[in-house]
């Protein structure tokens, strides 16, 4: 799919991750300046026993199409929050919930990208919320469905249109979900579809894609189906982050309808 800017001039293919910005590992973690397919990663031995922290971030920067994410994210599932979330101190999800609930959005949210349920870990606690849940892996919905945190989790790609009516939601919240070798802005307009007019978006979306990706252009495409936008800069992983990653930045996109 191409995204256009305001004049019509193509501004990408999205759901390609950028390849100069990937650090490329071999299945050791060592950095050998190769670039790798995504099937490098989705071996059969990588799907019984999926690397964590570091190996696997560069993995996810790394996919292409949804395809390789479901793959990926079918091994990654159930050591997910254990792994990856533990030992990389990845601190995203709080920044997202917070912000959203700092700006009073409205109780009936969905989560785009929810994964195992991070965030709603976060805001369930701070709401009261009747959070909704899709991610492309149905995998990672099973592990977040079984936490009793969501009254709906369903499957979706959300470059397409979900099985969601118009203005279902308050609001639309994302997390870790916009970068690289995932969503870009294309899915914009199908946030802002299912979200009521007044209501809030708010979605990381990782500094180097925001560049690369052109968000800037996509939502001026776009302009006329929301009132404003602003972006705040946010971090990804905590202060105890001891890893090559950690400095990393995002942006707190946050859309009010």
């Amino acid at each position: 799919m191409l995204i256009l800017d305001h004049r019509g001039a193509s501004v990408g293919r999205l759901f390609t991750a950028p390849r100069d910005l990937a650090h490329i590992y071999d299945g050791h973690g060592r950095n050998d300046g190769q670039l790798r397919s995504p099937d490098f990663y989705l071996t059969e031995d990588t799907m019984q026993k999926p690397f964590e922290g570091v190996e696997n971030l560069e993995a996810a920067y790394d996919l292409e199409t949804p395809e390789d994410n479901i793959k990926l994210y079918a091994a990654w599932a159930d050591t997910y929050d254990t792994g990856y979330r533990a030992s990389m101190d990845y601190i995203l999800h709080r920044q997202v919930g917070e912000t959203y609930h700092a700006l009073g959005g409205g109780p009936k949210v969905l989560d785009i990208g929810a994964g195992t349920g991070a965030l709603a870990e976060v805001m369930v606690p701070l709401g009261p919320y009747d959070m909704d849940a899709t991610d492309i892996s149905q995998q990672m919905l099973d592990v977040a469905a079984q936490k009793g945190l969501y009254h709906r989790v369903f499957w979706s790609d959300v470059t397409d249109a979900m099985p969601v009516d118009d203005a279902t939601y308050d609001g639309v919240v994302s997390s870790g979900t916009f970068t690289l070798g995932h969503l870009g802005p294309e899915a914009i307009g199908e946030l802002l579809r299912v979200t009521k007019t007044g209501g809030h978006i708010v979605i990381s979306v990782n500094e180097h894609h925001w560049d690369a990706l052109h968000f800037e252009r996509a939502l001026d495409a776009v302009a006329d189906h929301y009132n404003t936008y602003e972006t705040r800069a946010v971090a990804i992983y905590g202060d105890s982050a001891d890893h090559e990653h950690k400095d990393d930045l995002a942006r707190a996109l946050i859309i009010k309808k």
